[in-house]
């Protein structure tokens, strides 16, 4: 937790400080160089990768011409990508940084034939220097060793700082000033974002206190929680509390600094780590405290499935290595041999792997092996730390922490390292997970308040029950459900440009539908299935096309110039889209067999209401972009959304009843929001932490598929909707 850099847990924490050396500011937006993000004042702006990249390019040469086979050769290097892909990347950064519909060039100014020019004032953010944590390095100290200890312990011991968890106690103040540092970043980061976690409602704080309360671990019955604290003191206790957080009491109370409870695997005994022996050493006590005695020397020791043995932490030769050590005492036998750094071992429920922290290449990463050492594989690694493993109840899954987003956050993994999910929104620092008895909820350590708590939450299947479908390199997005529920179309650029795939809505039997050297775009399916509406550059410009459903019969029905994001009418007789005119947008609809089409409003991306009486779009209305409703009869445009926020990408329900749209609302980056019809009742849906966008119903009303980022690719996902 935090920045406690220390021979027993090796992490590396930034201080979350702005380094405006490489910071570019413009019109209200702060372009961040090196990590390739856009801010509008604190929030974090959602852009694709590619259309990140292309903005860096132009504002880097604002105010010069940028051609575009400059640009294409710039974000796309030594790669053969079609024209259509800039241009839609450019329309979509027109749309993100535009706030006033009647100046839509203000920032891109597009030469005619040529290229792009970044127009808008641009200025270098005043310089100051990035703030990182100190190294807090605890120097080992040189105790003797206790009676009881037999001479090998007794070396290892003499090397080992009593450090329960991730915390030493000789850095006290380097610690405070580190916390201090940390706060102050986020203070700056999260203004106006206040933490919370995924799933919120189903969130429970259990403890309160002045001290620090962490690293709790349930009883096999459920009904008791045993956990560290400083409530007392400053020194480090256990303690127990019953499952709902009342009747705590204190099992150790003694001058010792105690720490790191679990509880066996029949809720007898209860081993904790304790420097009441001069040095860090693992002891077994009765559940109700009673009764200590000394096992080994080490730390972090977790309990074999017959409760025999002890998986633990050893310092051997200097180095963190994992070894067993039999519960009624005798000789560890070591399991690794790194010469580095392995601890945090959790012994799986069939007793046949034991799960661990391990470093390799200066990163910690979560590996598994037999309980004699052999047969090991990493299970989790990423440009960031994994550590802290905990077997579910089944045996089926992991939670870990990772720190592979930036804060130190909560993953969920399949055992055999597949099926990685966020468990925690990665707002705050939380992790030392642990499980309940029947895998349905979690415990774990937070300081979402300010202070670091004790939480329980239920677990859902995914952070917000969202299910990944696609797992691919490329880029998934803009998917459409069939209207008889079994298929999903969507774009996809896996094969090297843009084009129309489907799969079946469990993510299965995924196939190409379009061919040919042009990008098809957005696919929309037709009321009746038979048809599906896209975009596609293969006359040159951005047109809309009809097709059947396997790809064949493809006719183009609008006129061309830049014509995107088409939508069927209910009847299949009509097909709204968007027309990007360059200096603006605007909202058209054309038959769907082909003709003239006509201009019904300006704005952006189109949806029918059940009875074609009306249509949705969104469109920036002095600087703030909102969803509208175009009554087609009377030409009235109302505003539906009217929340002062972004919002964009509305889609009715088939019942008519709750629309679907991406919203930035409620002060966290942009994800899936319903509301009524009428614009009220609007509530999150998806997660806090993660760009979500493009939503789609399922024709029940009970799924909505859409896009997400939320593990760092482009990927299409399904949520289950809410019940009102």
């Amino acid at each position: 937790m935090r920045s406690w850099n220390a021979v027993w847990h090796h992490r590396r924490q930034t201080a979350d400080i702005l380094d405006t050396a490489r910071q570019l500011e413009f019109a209200g937006f702060r372009l961040d160089r090196g990590e390739r993000q856009l801010y509008c004042g604190d929030q974090l702006v959602p852009l694709t990768p590619k259309a990140a990249h292309i903005l860096l390019v132009l504002v880097e040469a604002r105010g010069q011409l940028v051609t575009k086979q400059a640009l294409m050769k710039a974000v796309w290097p030594e790669t053969f990508v079609e024209e259509g892909n800039l241009t839609f990347n450019i329309h979509t950064l027109r749309k993100t940084l535009n706030r006033d519909d009647e100046a839509p060039e203000r920032f891109i100014e597009t030469v005619r034939a040529r290229g792009y020019r970044f127009v808008a004032d641009v200025r270098e953010a005043a310089d100051a220097t990035a703030t990182t944590d100190p190294r807090l390095e605890a120097p080992i100290p040189a105790l003797a060793p206790a009676d009881a200890i037999s001479s090998h312990e007794a070396e290892i011991a003499s090397a080992v700082p009593f450090l329960p968890r991730q915390r030493t106690f000789a850095w006290t103040l380097l610690a405070i000033a580190a916390v201090l540092t940390l706060l102050a970043g986020a203070a700056w980061r999260w203004t106006s974002r206040p933490p919370r976690s995924i799933g919120d409602a189903d969130v429970v704080r259990l403890t309160t206190s002045a001290g620090e309360n962490m690293d709790p671990h349930i009883s096999p019955d459920g009904s008791t929680i045993v956990f560290t604290s400083t409530r007392d003191g400053g020194k480090r206790e256990v303690y127990a509390m019953d499952a709902n957080g009342a009747r705590v009491r204190n099992l150790t109370h003694g001058a010792a600094n105690d720490a790191g409870g679990a509880w066996s695997p029949d809720g007898r005994f209860i081993v904790f780590g304790s420097d009441r022996t001069g040095e860090s050493a693992i002891f077994i006590m009765r559940a109700d405290g009673t009764s200590p005695r000394l096992v080994t020397a080490g730390a972090r020791a977790s309990w074999s499935p017959d409760g025999q043995w002890l998986a633990l932490t050893a310092r051997i030769d200097g180095h963190n290595e994992l070894a067993v050590a039999p519960v009624a005492g005798g000789a560890i036998r070591q399991l690794t041999f790194d010469h580095d750094f392995a601890s945090d071992p959790s012994w799986s429920p069939d007793g046949s792997r034991i799960a661990f922290t391990s470093r390799k290449n200066g990163r910690l990463e979560i590996q598994t092996m037999h309980p004699d050492g052999t047969g090991r594989a990493t299970l989790a690694a990423s440009a960031g730390d994994d550590r802290l493993p905990a077997w579910s109840p089944d045996g089926q899954r992991l939670l870990f922490n990772s720190t592979r987003d930036g804060k130190d956050s909560l993953f969920l993994i399949d055992a055999a390292g597949g099926g990685r999910r966020r468990v925690t929104a990665g707002t705050t620092v939380e992790d030392e997970a642990a499980w309940s008895p029947d895998g349905q909820s979690i415990l774990f350590n937070s300081d979402r308040d300010g202070h670091f708590e004790i939480y329980r939450m239920r677990l859902p299947a995914d952070p917000d029950g969202a299910v990944r479908l696609t797992h691919d390199a490329g880029s998934d997005d803009y998917p459409d459900w069939s209207p008889d529920g079994l298929s999903i179309a969507f774009e996809s650029n896996r094969d090297g440009k843009p084009a129309i795939f489907v799969m079946d809505p469990s993510g299965g039997g995924v196939h190409r539908v379009t061919e040919g050297a042009a990008s098809d775009r957005t696919p929309r399916w037709s009321a009746d299935g038979q048809h599906i509406a896209l975009a596609s550059d293969r006359a040159g410009t951005f047109a809309i096309y009809v097709m059947h459903a396997d790809g064949t019969g493809m006719s183009r029905v609008s006129e061309g110039g830049g014509d995107l994001l088409p939508r069927w009418s209910p009847d299949g007789r009509q097909i709204c889209f968007t027309r990007d005119l360059g200096r603006d947008t605007e909202i058209r609809i054309a038959s769907g067999t082909g003709g003239a089409s006509r201009s019904v409003a300006k704005g952006d991306g189109c949806a029918w209401s059940t009875d074609a009486r009306s249509v949705l779009f969104d469109r920036d209305e002095a600087g703030v972009r909102e969803v509208y409703r175009l009554n087609l009869d009377t030409r009235a445009i109302a505003s539906v959304t009217h929340n002062g926020r972004g919002n964009g990408g509305a889609l009715g329900s088939p019942d008519g009843s709750r629309i679907a749209f991406n919203s930035n609302r409620d002060g966290h980056v942009f994800g899936l929001f319903l509301m009524n019809a009428d614009g009220s009742a609007q509530a999150r849906i998806s997660s806090a932490s993660s760009f979500d966008f493009h939503p789609s119903w399922s024709p029940d009303g009970r799924w909505i598929v859409f896009g997400s980022n939320r593990d760092g690719n482009n990927e299409i996902y399904k949520i289950a909707v809410p019940a009102r």
